[in-house]
C-alpha cells in the first residue's frame, strides 16, 4: 500500500507541475481585447477545453491518493499528503523547467491546437477555425516556439 501511495504521489507531483506550466502558457495566448466578441469568446472556450482534460486528470489522481491514504490511516493524513504533493509539484516544476512559455510547454500545446484546427476545418465551423488559427499565430510568436507538425 505504501509503494502505491509513493508512486501515485510522485505521479501527482509531476502531473500537477506539468498542468501548471501548460496553464501558464495558455494564459499567454488569451485574447487581449482584439478581434470580434464572438472570436474572443471562442478562443476562451478553446483554451478552457484544452485545460479541462488536464484538470480532470489532476483531480482524479488526487482523489485516488486521498482515498488510498485515508483508507490506510485517518482522513487528515490524506489531506496532508495532497497538500505536500502540491508543494512538491511547485518544486518539481522549477527543477524540471516546466515554466510557462518554455519550449517544452509550447511543444505540448501545439499538437492539440493543430488537431483542433483540422477538426474545425472538417466540421466547417468557420468561427472556431478562425479563433484557433489566431491562437496558433500567437503560439508561433512566442520566443520558445520550435514545433513542426508531422
Amino acid at each position: 500500500m505504501a509503494v502505491a501511495v509513493i508512486l501515485l504521489s510522485a505521479g501527482f507531483m509531476y502531473v500537477s507541475a506539468f498542468h501548471l506550466g501548460i496553464q501558464g502558457t495558455l494564459r499567454l495566448l488569451l485574447p487581449r481585447k482584439t478581434g470580434t466578441e464572438e472570436r474572443t469568446r471562442a478562443q476562451v472556450g478553446i483554451i478552457f477545453g484544452m485545460q479541462l482534460r488536464r484538470i480532470n486528470a489532476v483531480f482524479l489522481l488526487g482523489v485516488a491518493i486521498y482515498l488510498i491514504a485515508s483508507r490506510a490511516s485517518a482522513w487528515y493524513y490524506g489531506v496532508l499528503l495532497l497538500i505536500l504533493c502540491e508543494v512538491g509539484g511547485v518544486l518539481v516544476r522549477s527543477i524540471l523547467n516546466l515554466q510557462p512559455g518554455s519550449p517544452r510547454m509550447i511543444a505540448a500545446i501545439a499538437p492539440d491546437l493543430e488537431w483542433r484546427r483540422e477538426s474545425y476545418r472538417r466540421a466547417g465551423d468557420s468561427l472556431r477555425l478562425q479563433a484557433v488559427e489566431d491562437l496558433i499565430v500567437k503560439l508561433r510568436s512566442l520566443p520558445g516556439f520550435r514545433y513542426s507538425p508531422r
